[in-house]
């Protein structure tokens, strides 16, 4: 008979804090470990990282006792599987018990960013997720309850939160944000719904238990152009033009000042380059293409075009 037990794994700390409570199925001397739809804090955990909360606990004993009522049910065909394919069939049952109760979105968009941690930008979608429970103020979400009209009053409430810290902002003499949180939120769950239905939908089969495409009809507003924030040449010459500021010794080594008022001019003049991205190019000989300097930006890792030199 496989064992079960709930637990979490130290390495695998989300970026929010959480982790993901997973039970362990060890069977044959092989341990596999299925997700579950609970995450914990630190709060939630001792030292040890040994669940205390009792709330999680108790739903994950009721999971656990579900997976061995229905190993018994499986009867002596259990002692033929190893552990994955044990993992595989109660995965499949939990999905069913997923299509009987209705999808929970908010649980398979936890699943999904849980499976895909190591994605580029799979925060964005946490962020998503988090404000959504926000809107809801529940941590379920029937899918078939994302219409436009849910979507409509989505949009309504990022919209409302950006004009209260816009509010506030002006007040303090800041920047006011664009609105880059709805067209960011709007678009991951968006795609996290379409990976929902490319889970559950199989139209060869004409299977369809998400029928409904809310974003065919729902328009997600463009990102705003960011307010260009360029300074007067004038202001520009002032700062080059600044002498150094020297120490107490009467040196002018190791002065913040001086460093900013030089990191300031040698961003301007490399026209938009970072001096990382020099710094990197092992030979400015071979990089430099009919007297343009091609590099590749080190923190995205992806071509750019060309600048002179």
């Amino acid at each position: 008979m496989p064992t079960f037990k709930a637990e979490i794994q130290k390495h695998q700390k989300r970026a929010d804090g959480t982790y993901n409570v997973k039970i362990r199925i060890t069977h044959g001397g092989k341990a596999v470990r299925i997700a579950t739809p609970f995450y914990v804090s630190k709060e939630d955990v001792i030292k040890s990282l040994k669940i205390k909360n009792q709330i999680i606990i108790d739903k994950t004993d009721e999971l656990i006792k579900r997976y061995r009522d229905e190993c018994n049910d499986l009867h002596l065909q259990y002692r033929d599987m190893s552990a994955s394919e044990i993992a595989i069939h109660l995965k499949n049952l939990s999905k069913r018990k997923d299509t009987e109760n209705g999808i929970d979105f908010i649980a398979f968009a936890r699943s999904w960013i849980d499976r895909n941690k190591d994605k580029k930008g799979v925060k964005n979608y946490t962020f998503a997720i988090n404000s959504l429970v926000k809107y809801i103020e529940a941590d379920k979400l029937n899918i078939l309850d994302i219409n436009f009209k849910f979507l409509t009053g989505y949009e309504d409430y990022i919209n409302k939160q950006k004009e209260e810290k816009n509010k506030q902002a002006l007040e303090r003499g800041e920047r006011i944000t664009t609105n880059r949180a709805l067209s960011l939120y709007l678009g991951s769950i968006r795609h996290l719904h379409n990976e929902a239905k490319r889970e559950y939908n199989d139209e060869d089969i004409g299977k369809i238990l998400i029928p409904m495409s809310p974003f065919s009809k729902f328009t997600i507003p463009k990102l705003e152009a960011t307010r260009k924030r360029a300074i007067d040449a004038t202001l520009i010459k002032q700062i080059y033009l600044l002498p150094d500021k020297t120490t107490y010794a009467g040196e002018n080594r190791g002065s913040l000042y001086n460093l900013a008022r030089d990191m300031f001019i040698l961003s301007f003049c490399l026209l938009g380059m970072n001096s990382i991205d020099i710094f990197t190019c092992k030979n400015i000989k071979e990089n430099v293409i009919r007297g343009l300097l091609k590099l590749s930006i080190l923190r995205f890792k992806i071509g750019t075009e060309p600048k002179s030199i």
